[in-house]
């Protein structure tokens, strides 16, 4: 039994990709999140301006 889709193969869905806000943990829509910040090269995405601020000002703290 496959558990991963229930999708016939090669059918493709508008599949919406998602991204954990660093600071929070909530998930934000990579295509229609407002707030984003680039660290180290990697885009990180925020659920609202405050989550973004906090991690402007010490982005290491909440990077791996």
């Amino acid at each position: 039994q496959h558990s991963k889709s229930s999708t016939a193969a090669g059918a493709r869905v508008n599949v919406t990709k998602m991204a954990k806000d660093p600071i929070c943990g909530m998930m934000v829509d990579e295509k229609t999140a407002k707030w984003l910040s680039v660290h180290d090269g990697k885009t990180y995405f925020f659920c609202n301006e405050r989550c973004k601020t906090t991690f402007d000002k010490n982005p290491a703290r909440f990077t791996k």
